[in-house]
Formats: C-alpha cells, sequence, structure tokens
C-alpha cells in the first residue's frame, strides 16, 4: 500500500467500505439460530441489526474532524480496533443483551471505517482520478451484499458465533494492514483552534458550502430510494408475489449487478469526458421514469415480477451512478475538513436508511407493494428536487 494509486490500496478502501454491508448481510441466515440458542425472541435478534445500524451512524461525526486533526491512521486505527472487539465479544456472547452491546460497538467501528474511506480518497485522489475510485468503491460495495448471505450461510454450518468469528479476524487482519503499511494521507492537519473549536468550525463550514451540503443530502436521498428496496423486497417478493427464498436471492442480486454497472458506466462516461453534471442528471432522470413506471403498473393492478424487475435494476443502475458522483462533489469542495465531509455523508446514508427501513416495514400491513414503491418514488424526487434547486444552483454561481 505504499503508492495510493496501486491494487492493494484500492483494495483497502474497498475492504473499508464493505464492513457494514459484509457485517449486516452475513449475519442474516443466523437470525433464527441466534434467537433459538440464546432464547431470544424474534424481535430481539433482529434488533442485531438494528442496533449495528445505529452505532454506524451516530460515530462517524466523531471520527471525522479527530481525523483532520490528529490524522487518518490513527483514528482509523482506533476505529478498526473497535470493530474488532466488537465482532470479537459478539462471537462469546453469552446472552442477547451482551450480544447487542456488542453489535452497537462492532456498528461504531465500521462506521469510521466507511468514513475514513471517503477521507482517504480524497486526500489522495483529485477530479477524475477520485470519481473513478469512488465508483470503483461502490462496486465493491454493490458486491459485498450479493456474496454476504452466502458467505453467513456456509459459515452456519460451524454456529452462529463462527460469523461474527470470522468478521473479527478480517478486523484484525485491517487493523495489522492499518498499523504496519498505511501511510498517513492527511497532509493539512487542521490544529489552529481548539477541538472543540475546530468541531464547531469544521460542520459550520461545510453546512455553509451550500453544494458540498447538497451533494450530501443528493447522496443520502439517493440511498433511501435504494433502501427503500431493500428494506421492502423480502416482504413484496416473498410475501406478496410468492417468490422462494433462492429466486428472490437472484432478484437481489440482479440489482447490486444494476449498481455495479452504473459504476462502470460512470467510469466510461469520465473517459468519455461527460460532465459530472450530464451523469448525474441522466441518472436523476432514471429515478424519475422507473419510479412514475411503478407507479403506473401498480395502479393499473399489473403488479408482478416482470414488470418490477426490469424497473428496480434500472433503478439500480442509476444509483450506481449519482453515489460517485454526489459523494466525490461533497469531498471535492472541503479538502481541508475531507474527514467531516466523510462523516457528514456516511451519517446522513445511514440515518436515511434507518427513515426508509421504518416507513417501508410500517406501512406494508396497510399498503402492501405500495409500501415499497411509494418511498422509492418520493425519495427519488427529493434527490432530484436538492440535485435541481440546490445543487446545480450553487455549483453555477461558485
Amino acid at each position: 500500500m505504499k503508492h495510493p494509486h496501486s491494487l492493494a490500496f484500492l483494495g483497502f478502501l474497498a475492504c473499508l467500505a464493505a464492513l457494514p454491508p459484509l457485517s449486516i448481510d452475513m449475519a442474516l441466515p443466523a437470525l433464527g439460530q441466534i434467537g433459538c440458542s440464546l432464547h431470544a425472541a424474534p424481535g430481539l435478534t433482529g434488533l442485531t441489526l438494528s442496533l449495528f445500524m445505529a452505532g454506524f451512524a451516530a460515530t462517524p461525526v466523531i471520527y471525522g474532524p479527530l481525523s483532520d486533526r490528529y490524522g487518518r491512521k490513527p483514528v482509523l486505527a482506533v476505529a478498526i480496533t473497535l470493530f474488532t472487539l466488537g465482532s470479537l465479544a459478539a462471537a462469546m456472547a453469552p446472552s442477547i443483551g451482551l450480544l447487542l452491546t456488542a453489535r452497537c460497538i462492532e456498528g461504531a467501528g465500521a462506521g469510521g471505517g466507511t468514513a475514513l474511506a471517503f477521507a482517504l480518497t480524497r486526500d489522495c485522489f483529485e477530479g477524475a482520478a477520485g470519481r473513478s475510485k469512488l465508483s470503483q468503491i461502490q462496486m465493491v460495495m454493490a458486491f459485498a451484499p450479493m456474496i454476504a448471505p452466502t458467505i453467513g450461510a456456509t459459515l452456519l454450518v460451524l454456529g452462529w458465533r463462527s460469523i461474527y468469528a470470522a468478521l473479527a479476524v478480517g478486523g484484525l487482519a485491517l487493523l495489522v494492514l492499518i498499523l504496519s503499511a498505511l501511510k498517513e494521507t492527511n497532509k493539512m492537519l487542521v490544529r489552529h483552534k481548539g477541538l472543540f473549536g475546530q468541531v464547531r468550525h469544521g460542520y459550520a463550514a461545510l453546512f455553509k458550502h451550500r453544494a458540498a451540503l447538497g451533494y450530501a443530502l443528493v447522496y443520502a436521498a439517493s440511498f433511501g430510494v435504494q433502501f427503500s428496496f431493500v428494506a421492502g423486497s423480502p416482504l413484496v417478493f416473498i410475501d406478496s408475489f410468492g417468490l422462494s427464498a433462492r429466486m428472490y436471492g437472484l432478484v437481489f442480486g440482479a440489482a447490486s449487478a444494476g449498481i455495479i454497472l452504473g459504476a462502470i458506466s460512470n467510469n466510461a462516461f469520465m473517459r468519455m469526458r461527460v460532465s459530472q453534471d450530464k451523469a448525474l442528471r441522466l441518472s436523476l432522470g432514471l429515478y424519475i421514469v422507473t419510479g412514475l413506471a411503478m407507479l403506473g403498473v401498480l395502479q393499473a393492478g399489473m403488479a408482478s415480477p416482470g414488470w418490477f424487475i426490469p424497473l428496480l435494476v434500472l433503478s439500480a443502475y442509476g444509483y450506481g451512478i449519482i453515489a460517485p458522483n454526489a459523494s466525490h462533489g461533497t469531498m471535492q469542495a472541503l479538502p481541508e475538513i475531507a474527514g467531516i465531509a466523510g462523516a457528514v455523508l456516511t451519517t446522513l446514508q445511514m440515518s436515511t436508511a434507518v427513515l426508509a427501513s421504518a416507513v417501508v416495514a410500517a406501512a406494508f400491513a396497510h399498503f402492501a407493494i405500495a409500501a415499497m414503491v411509494v418511498p422509492m418514488v418520493i425519495f427519488g424526487l427529493v434527490t432530484n428536487g436538492l440535485y435541481y434547486f440546490l445543487v446545480r444552483p450553487a455549483v453555477k454561481h461558485g
């Protein structure tokens, strides 16, 4: 990892970014076994996911400014240590209460990994190179959920504890790599104010920067579209359409493949010198087209996997373009507080995911398929509104 342009460095960034989907989706097949082993109700085992996400969402706002002040390497080492210890504690937990605590700690560590992956990318790459690297990272983040449940199901043969033990081993490997091979990338440590003054100043600077904040909100709202699908798709395709779990896995894999194809297309657009603005307008248009098409299919009483799957894949393709461009727009604007920028991206993303999943889960009993489709449409409209009324005017006048 001595050179930022090396394949090893890209792989390292991808591993950091993949910690959340691996930690969440590898554990999905184990929920039933955990409940039996620890004598816990399904609602409590489900909290192993919710508390991981809560820890993940809350801590980047701390890691970001600390990494701007003290450097990426020491703060990242602390975050991955927390992740490793949380995973190890989860593997050894004798009760559901201790498992939930361990998962929250694990999520707190993973949040630092993802936020600082953004900051490391901004430290090392400018302009189109940064867009390209973020697209490549996005591919890994989309690929991880495709393989994570399979990995978890394979490890489940050894018992549910083996899944968390494997995550602990992965965290330990990353920690060793950070301590032994990662060079400090933050060349402009900000220490001209006290810590709390720096934090206040840094967040104020980002929230006053209309374009940077707008891009961060676009990134979060676009994730709301995708997480509405993630939260609602098992209910829609298994409960409403009657697909088997195996067939549902193929549907989920197709959507993830759509994100990967979008990220690949984004790299192709850069080689063709397509501007970030044009790439975003194309992908935002896909959100409108696919959202209205799903509403039309639903209104016509024609809802079926044959209609929905192509539209969902096309929507995911749009996200694969939006995510790297929107995150790049945020990170590029404020290089001196890249840690804070990465933290805001990560926290807003996960907060939107929690909101989307809560809305879909609460509405499904009354609205069925519409409980997935309508939030996707609303988040898609919000994403477009944020870009056209907040980001574009700021960029044009900036």
